[in-house]
This record gives structure tokens, sequence and C-alpha cells, in this order.
């Protein structure tokens, strides 16, 4: 079997015009391609390694999109699925009717929250779970009297979801636009970046000033009566992976308590070990009224999505039920047994002696990694936090823009044996938690070969390197 892309001609890419499946693509170069991109067909995967329907075999660097953190077909994750397949396959979680591994899942997820006295709803996504939060938020808001907390503060190159509404809560770049978002009301902060967005001699605390009073205006110009919620991710990962200065969460919730708006920790990314620990808001001081979680909840292995509220913000919904007579939502697979099973395994796994250890000792050899990469030719900028890491390509003086030339670089890491990446100029690479020491310096050794290639290549010749 060999590792790598040896010809795009070959029966593992097709061309999406022969097939029905619908394929989307980021980039205006890749959408207006005549028929689209060609589709790599994968069929098979186990541990951090994927394979093609014509035998290659990749590395995933990306998690597929920092969802499989335990890697794929973790066996212990397949027998969990198998077995309660063969016991409960399904059973709709509504009406005081509910599969037993939701129950077990929601103890579980509520002992382990830094939310104060739980309590636990379910989803089938990330974008579902936050705009479930929201709604939940509405019904409150409207018990208590306070129809006009319509708005919903989030923050600039943030993502948290597809939806209509998730959607409007993300902004990055011209992201969104062409649906007409987002909705009015979602509003938008400057993301805690303090290496890119501090001005010039500006300390960490004055930045961190200067973010709450701006957010202190924006409250003052709509009126902090009319805000529902702030959203935020402990750190963004589609904003650059930039942790937070260590007073921006303090200071930001404690303002927004003031006027009884709610925090929401959106860790669909960040959440199950990608920090570590189970949930990364309590390590940079964010204490939220609700958490949305989605992804490595169960590694890939069952859609599955959960959000946690606060007693007193449940206790405020159950009475706003009891007031209206009834609860029209609905989630026909929404804490589906199948997919609690498997999040049982996954909570099983993470809380075995030495492996969030294991992770936070290789949070260390990734950030060097960046680190070295960032003394390379053609690279601007790096940034790591928990175990994921971005850098940034400048333009190159062989011609090529920071944007052609990071896309280059995920062309042939690919042709190397590597999925990464490349987000215009920037490549995020977020490896999946059980990635052996042996296995990241091969993913190093490939991107630091395949960035050398890209610096040395002019703009209109083909890229090759020597892995």
């Amino acid at each position: 079997m060999s590792v790598g892309n040896t010809d795009a001609s070959g029966s593992g890419v097709t061309d999406p015009a022969t097939r029905a499946i619908m394929t989307f693509y980021q980039g205006a170069d890749l959408a207006d391609a005549k028929g689209g991109a060609p589709v790599h067909e994968f069929i098979k995967g186990q541990g951090i390694y994927l394979e093609t329907t014509d035998g290659l075999k990749l590395m995933d660097g990306m998690s597929s999109f920092y969802v499989a953190g335990l890697g794929f077909c973790h066996p212990e994750l397949v027998e969990a699925l198998a077995k309660q397949a063969g016991e409960l396959s399904f059973f709709v979680n509504a009406a005081g009717r509910l599969p037993d591994t939701a129950i077990r899942l929601s103890d579980k997820l509520a002992a382990l929250a830094p939310v104060r006295d739980a309590y636990v709803a379910y989803g089938n996504s990330g974008s579902e779970a936050n705009e479930f939060a929201l709604k939940l938020l509405r019904m409150r808001a409207l018990f208590r009297g306070e129809g006009q907390r319509t708005k919903v503060l989030t923050r600039a190159g943030s993502y948290h979801g597809g939806t209509f509404v998730a959607g409007s809560m993300t902004k990055v770049g011209k992201e969104n636009v062409e649906y007409g978002l987002p909705l009015s009301g979602f509003l938008k902060l400057t993301q805690p970046d303090f290496a890119r967005q501090a001005m010039p001699g500006e300390s960490e605390a004055d930045f961190v000033t200067r973010l709450v009073e701006e957010a202190e205006n924006i409250l003052l110009r709509e009126g902090p009566e009319t805000v529902l919620a702030f959203v935020a991710e402990p750190v963004s990962f589609s904003a650059g992976i930039a942790p937070p200065p260590a007073e921006y969460f303090p200071r930001m919730q404690a303002l927004f308590r003031s006027h009884g708006i709610a925090c929401i920790a959106d860790e669909v990314i960040t959440g199950f070990g990608r920090y570590a620990e189970f949930f990364a808001c309590s390590s940079f001081g964010y204490e939220p009224d609700c958490i949305t979680m989605a992804k490595g909840i169960t590694g890939g292995h069952f859609p599955l999505s959960a959000l946690i509220l606060s007693g007193e913000i449940y206790h405020d919904v159950q009475a706003a039920i009891a007031s209206y007579g009834g609860f029209s939502h609905g989630s026909t697979y929404a804490g589906h047994p199948v997919g609690a099973a498997v999040a049982l395994k996954v909570i099983e796994i993470l809380e075995r002696p030495g492996f969030f250890p294991d992770v936070h000792r290789k949070i260390g050899l990734l950030a060097e990694g960046i680190g070295e990469i960032g003394t390379l030719a053609g690279i601007k900028f790096t940034n790591a936090s928990g175990l994921g890491g971005v850098f940034e390509f400048g333009d190159q003086t062989t011609g090529k823009t920071g944007a052609q030339a990071a896309q280059a670089f995920a062309d042939l890491c690919f042709k190397s044996g590597l999925i990464i990446r490349a987000a215009g100029p920037a490549v995020l690479f977020t490896p999946p938690l059980v990635t052996s020491d042996d296995e990241l310096s091969a993913m190093f050794k490939i991107m630091k070969a395949a960035i050398l290639a890209v610096a040395e290549t002019p703009a209109a010749a083909p890229v090759s390197a020597e892995i």
C-alpha cells in the first residue's frame, strides 16, 4: 500500500459531475471551476490513518475537522456502538420516556461540567446545540417579561455553525453573506487575539480594557436590556487559535452578568481533550451559564451534541413550560441511545490515568514544532494553543500569494501522505489526541519539506518535494 497520492487520475478520485453526491468547496477559485474539484473517495480509517479506493494511505493532520480525537474506528468505541445497537438501536428521547444511556450520560456530563447545578439536553450537531441554547434562553426571557432580549454578541472570526441562527453567530471573512446573514440582532465583538489585534505599545491589560470598553459601548448603543447572550469559544480555532489574555473572560462575564446577559461557552471544538481536559473554559477563567459541545463527544463515531444549562436557567425554563402548558421543541435523534453509549465510552477512555497528562505532553511537542515552522522561509505568523497550531504564509518571492502558497502546501502534503487544511493564507494543524510521538514527528517532517518546496517553486510551476 502506497503512502501519499501518486496519480490524481486514480480510481480514488471521482469526477463530481458523474455522481449524485453534492460537494461544496470554499474559495472562489474552486467554486468557479467547471464541474467542481475532484472528490477523493475514502473507504477505511484506523487510528490516525485513512485509506482511499485506490490504495492511498494518509495521516489525518486535522482530526477530520477537530472530530476524530481518538482516531478512526477506535476498537472500544466500535464495540460500544455495536453492543448498544444490538440492545436498543433507537428510542425517541421525549415525553418522559428516555434511553438509559442518555440518562447515564447526562449524569456524567453534569458532574464533569464547570456549570453550577448542571442539567443536560441533546442535539445532533454543534449548530443545533448552539441554536437550541439560544432558543431556551429566549423562552426564559419571554417568561421573565424580558421579551426585548433578542440580540446576541459573538466575536468576529469565530465559527458557531451552519444553520440560519448559528450561521448568524459566525463571521469568518465574507462567510454567510451569500445567504443574507447575519439575521438582525447578531452583533460582533473584537477577537481577543493580542498578537494581531493589539495596538502598537498596548499592554495586555490595556488591550483587555479596550475590548471590555468596546462591549460596554455596544451595550450602551443597543441597550443592555435588549441583549440575550454572549457566545464565545474559549479559544477560537477559526480565528487563529489565539488564547485570550488571562483577564479577558473574567472581566467580560462580569460585565455581561451585571446586565443579566447569559454567557455561553461553545466547546464544540475545544472540549473533550483538545486542551488535555474535558472543557477548556476553566483554563481561561470562563465560568459560563451554558456549555455547548459536539465533535469530540463521540469522536465522530456517532452524531451527537449536547448543551449544559445552569440550574438557575433550567428551573426558569421548566417554570416557563408549565406556564405555557407545553414545550414546542423536538429533535428526533437527540439523546440517541447509541450515540450516548459511545459518548460514555469516550469519557471512560479520557478519564483513564495518564491520558490527559500524555495529551498535555504532546501539546508541548506540537508548540515546539509550530515554533520551528515559524523560522522557515515564507511563513509570516504562527500560533499554538492546546493540541492545535496555525501558521500563515506570506506572499512568496516566487510570485505566489499567501493563499496560493497555503493551498499548494496543502496539496503537496496530501500527495506526501498528510491531510491538512488550508484556509486562505493560513494552515490549521490539529492532529488526533492519540497521535504518537513518531507520527507527530512524521507529520512535521512532511510539512517542513512542503513549506521549503513551496518557497522554492515559481508560481506557475508544479510543486513537488522529497519527503
